[in-house]
């Protein structure tokens, strides 16, 4: 798979982080802004994409998996994820579980506001597991397959079935 065009300092197509950029205003959970091509996203207002590519619906999974092997085969100095493979799994790691918790909080918030940032964090906590992945060599379609295998079985069932642990 050809990973999608990028910009020239290739640090817009992912997520933005507030710490990568100068524009940021306000808290994290509030109002985040971004550069050009990224998604701008505050808390009244979501989702806007700035300049951004644009993605089909069903692809962007493939798509963001894309980038970043090509992050990891391509490193630029100036790219978030760079940073992430750089600290291993311990950076990724307390990063998936910082996200975790903060999807949870914002499930526990109301109204639309609450569900907008349910949603904005649950991409944020994908994206981090998908870095892990791409730090361990693991491509999205296998989690679909592995997803796919367990499709139609009973959870219960289906963890019966695992080998006991050690």
């Amino acid at each position: 798979m050809t990973p999608p065009a990028e910009p020239a300092d290739q640090t817009t197509a992912l997520p933005h982080r507030p710490s990568e950029s100068s524009t940021a205003a306000g808290s994290a959970s509030s109002t985040r802004a971004a550069s050009a091509g990224d998604a701008v996203t505050d808390v009244a207002n979501r989702p806007q994409v700035a300049n951004g590519p644009q993605v089909a619906n069903g692809n962007v999974l493939r798509q963001l998996m894309a980038v970043i092997e090509d992050r990891k085969a391509n490193p630029p100095a100036k790219s978030y994820t760079t940073k992430l493979f750089e600290g291993g799994v311990p950076k990724i790691g307390g990063k998936i579980l910082e996200e975790a918790r903060e999807v949870v909080e914002a499930a526990a918030e109301p109204g639309a506001e609450g569900r907008a940032h349910v949603v904005y964090e649950a991409a944020d906590v994908t994206y981090h597991l998908m870095v892990l992945l791409g730090h361990l060599g693991i491509h999205w379609s296998e989690v679909e397959t592995e997803l796919g295998r367990r499709f139609g079985i009973s959870g219960i069932d289906e963890k019966a079935a695992r080998p006991p642990k050690s």
